[in-house]
């Protein structure tokens, strides 16, 4: 007798709502890198970074708040992910970006010190964005590249948003291209209490160059 009733309460799970994985608080452990064997490697930036779910955040431990990247980091497209300092993240060698945010990935960066970048081709000295950008207390400085934008390339469609940041001190290699400091190409750019100075190297923008929305 307890059939019809059993088979009623199947019919109606594909109509039950799903409940959403409520996020969580990552912590980077261990300051180092390894490109090539990060699922292995417990609390290191990279692989708390790709185990991340969609709306997860990301801090550091006192022992790891300085992390030395071998190659860039990339943000999972359709993931919306928080990365929490005080934290400064650095490139270990030349020829490396810290940051790929692909179209349909958000990354939020709060108190975040980007520094040492130099990819050896492309745009975007430290972070090439997109997708969907979120800088709030960052500093990005030391950086470079030979093509537009020494810290950031904001690519076309994209959403970059700089609160109270610092863009200082990246250069452009190649003097053909512009943005020393951010470059948006047919984006959408939001800068509020920033401060951009001593970018160098740029055709046109020392500081900014920008196609799309700027306010």
């Amino acid at each position: 007798r307890f059939l019809p009733a059993l088979a009623l309460f199947a019919a109606l799970l594909p109509f039950v709502p799903a409940h959403p994985a409520r996020a969580e608080v990552l912590t980077v452990t261990d300051p180092g890198d390894d490109p090539t064997n990060w699922a292995y490697k417990t609390g290191m930036f990279r692989t708390v970074v790709n185990n991340c779910r969609d709306g997860d955040e990301i801090r550091f431990a006192d022992g790891a708040r300085t992390v030395s990247l071998k190659g860039a980091v990339s943000i999972s497209s359709g993931k919306t992910v928080t990365i929490a300092g005080p934290a400064t993240i650095t490139a270990q060698y030349s020829g490396s970006r810290l940051f790929v945010i692909p179209g349909g990935a958000t990354a939020v960066m709060k108190d975040l010190t980007l520094s040492g970048a130099s990819p050896s081709i492309g745009s975007g000295g430290a972070v090439f964005n997109a997708g969907t950008l979120i800088m709030d207390g960052c500093t990005i400085t030391n950086s470079q590249c030979r093509d537009d934008g020494g810290a950031v390339y904001a690519d076309e469609g994209s959403v970059t948003t700089l609160t109270n940041c610092v863009i200082s001190g990246n250069t452009l290699l190649n003097a053909s291209y512009s943005g020393g400091g951010v470059y948006v190409s047919n984006g959408t750019l939001t800068m509020t209490g920033c401060t951009v100075k001593n970018d160098t190297g740029a055709l046109f923008g020392g500081g900014v160059a920008f196609s799309g929305t700027a306010t």
